[in-house]
């Protein structure tokens, strides 16, 4: 056997114990066991369509990686390592969470199929569903058919402003009826939101965005815009809960299906493409992809408005030998945004596809990881089994921002505007430390979520949000500024350590902070007017402008280092804090080079008139 055997077979070795272990401790029956079993092959097959050159014997392939991948290559030798390592401390308690937490009432009896369907080799349903191969077509990879139309079952939960809470709850034969309902408005847009992976339509942050939408349009209305709004809840709980991902994903391009002939029948009554824009999460963001290749050969290559694609799920869509169409892109509508949000590797606990894929691809936070977000295979891959929204929030963070797109752009003014950066290899260092790319070039800044289509930016787009823990919902949005420190040329000046600055609301009582950033000490090497000069990307939270803004700044040298009987300080020649956004500059002048000593703090104002 060669070592790709052994790995899976070590693997899988693993996944037994943790159930034996479980087995012992917990007092699991054998059902609940067996179903760890049916996932443990599920997750065995992803991993060896994800990783070939090392769970396939004699095959060697080069990896692709994007250029955010710093040293990636050497990462994943270590983590595929380290892999057998977590798998060890694989508790499966968790993995084996009912789905009652997500039912809603529905009955959820489909059963998993005692093995994959790998000897069917094709099943045809209606002629407006056609057939389906595990020898062509985009999910021919697998060599898994999608279950039936029946056992999918598909619906459409309806919210207009008339109806936010309880829905008219619609299927694809029903159009007819719905086009009667007095709440269904054919001639105003229509929202498609698709959940993914062991989720339903009626999840909670669905209806989170579908509250943002319909403020939106209520908000609109109150300015005498006639903006009412159709919402559906596409809702494919029965086959998106296939304990089973290999199965799900294969019903993926069934329920694309089924939704591109829903739109279809919609537009022979009268409703306008470009009106139609489709909102997906994760696995549900490769259905929007599957609806929009089917649509397009239900009725001739046409397109609908927009796609949203929200972390479109990576595992069995992106790879090397996968058919076409297998993923959603940038022919499939005529405006595709897509926010990249955990683009790490399987084995860090990455779900999402890490390629450019839509007219424009946002990266906040360089798109691998996001802050506040703990960042495990293990966690990951139980999120991937059971679900749960505290498991990945790295992967989860893509709806989150999307919604707040909607809400703080209306409440708090903030949008999360994004930068472009085309030669970009390493976002902590290209992006936020030498913050060469604060500008919005020729190809233009672009806006994260909702609005993506209103602002000029197109292709890879980056910014920064907040975050500080795995459970936030929401207060991500902030204003990027870019922080100049400059200093004197004199050499013996620049000692190694680091600068924090705390900046301070000044309407506020007792100092409250705005936000406090560490700085390296180290000067770029580039020179301004004032001397040698540091700079980085920093995020405050969106707030009034000021004409003078409060600062405490900090130096700590690295290690104990002396001058004389002096200890060692950093000399400020200037400071500049810069928003491109909002066109607002605040300087802070400085007649002579002034020490700050290591280990102090000094107090200082900034204003918006520029040193003369």
């Amino acid at each position: 056997m060669g070592s790709g055997g052994r790995f899976i077979n070590r693997l899988f070795f693993l996944l037994l114990t943790g159930t034996t272990f479980l087995d012992v401790h917990a007092g699991l029956d054998g059902s609940r066991i067996g179903n760890f079993i049916t996932r443990s092959r599920s997750l065995i097959k992803i991993l060896k369509a994800e990783y070939p050159a090392v769970t396939s014997r004699g095959q060697q392939q080069e990896p692709q990686h994007h250029p955010h991948h710093h040293h990636q290559q050497q990462q994943q030798q270590q983590g595929l390592l380290s892999l057998q390592m977590d798998l060890q401390t694989f508790r499966t308690s968790d993995a084996f969470a009912g789905n009652e937490t997500y039912s809603h009432g529905a009955d959820l009896s489909v059963s998993d199929p005692a093995e994959l369907k790998t000897f069917d080799r094709d099943i045809c349903f209606t002629e407006d569903l056609g057939c389906f191969s595990t020898q062509w077509g985009p999910m021919s990879h697998l060599n898994t058919l999608p279950v039936s139309p029946e056992e999918v079952d598909v619906k459409y939960l309806l919210y207009t402003n008339e109806s936010r809470v309880s829905p008219l709850i619609v299927k694809t034969t029903d159009v007819l009826i719905l086009m009667q309902n007095t709440s269904f408005k054919a001639d105003k847009p229509i929202k498609f939101i698709i959940h993914g992976y062991m989720d339903s339509g009626y999840s909670g942050w669905i209806n989170d965005m579908r509250d943002a939408l319909l403020d939106e349009a209520e908000k609109e209305i109150f300015l005498n815009y006639d903006s009412t709004m159709n919402i559906f809840a596409v809702d494919w709980e029965k086959g998106a809960h296939f304990r089973n991902y290999v199965q799900s994903a294969a019903n993926s391009e069934l329920v694309g299906r089924v939704l591109a002939h829903f739109i279809s029948q919609l537009v022979d009554n009268g409703v306008k493409l470009d009106d139609i824009h489709i909102i997906g999460f994760s696995l549900g963001a490769q259905v929007s992809g599957h609806a929009a290749n089917w649509l397009k050969h239900e009725r001739n290559d046409s397109l609908v408005g927009r796609i949203t694609g929200l972390e479109p799920a990576a595992p069995l869509f992106v790879g090397r030998n996968y058919p076409e169409d297998t993923h959603l892109d940038a022919s499939d509508a005529k405006f595709v945004d897509i926010l990249h949000t955990n683009g790490q590797p399987l084995w860090l606990g990455g779900q999402g596809a890490f390629i450019d894929t839509g007219h424009v691809d946002f990266y906040p936070n360089g798109g691998l990881a996001q802050p506040g977000c703990r960042n495990l295979f293990i966690g990951a891959i139980l999120d991937l089994f059971t679900g749960q929204d505290g498991r990945n929030c790295n992967h989860r963070r893509a709806y989150h921002y999307f919604t707040e797109s909607i809400k703080s752009h209306r409440e708090k003014n903030c949008r999360f505007v994004s930068f472009p950066c085309p030669n970009l290899e390493d976002f902590a260092t290209d992006f936020v430390g030498s913050s060469a790319c604060f500008s919005c070039g020729e190809s233009g800044c672009g806006e994260m979520g909702y609005f993506a289509d209103k602002a000029a930016g197109r292709g890879k787009q980056y910014l920064l949000t907040h975050g500080k823990a795995r459970t936030q919902l929401s207060n991500f949005c902030g204003e990027m500024y870019r922080l100049t420190v400059y200093q004197p040329e004199t050499s013996n000046d620049h000692l190694p350590g680091h600068l924090s600055l705390t900046f301070l609301e000044k309407s506020a009582v007792d100092n409250e902070t705005l936000g406090t950033y560490t700085i390296s000490s180290k000067a770029s090497g580039a020179s301004g007017r004032n001397g040698a000069k540091i700079s980085s990307i920093i995020l405050l939270p969106a707030h009034h402008q000021f004409d003078e803004l409060p600062a405490l700044i900090g130096f700590k040298a690295d290690g104990v280092r002396q001058s004389g009987s002096s200890l060692a300080s950093f000399y400020l020649q200037g400071l500049e804090l810069e928003s491109e956004k909002l066109h607002l500059r605040y300087y802070l002048c400085v007649a002579a080079p002034e020490p700050i000593l290591s280990g102090t703090q000094v107090r200082k104002l900034l204003r918006t008139t520029p040193c003369s």
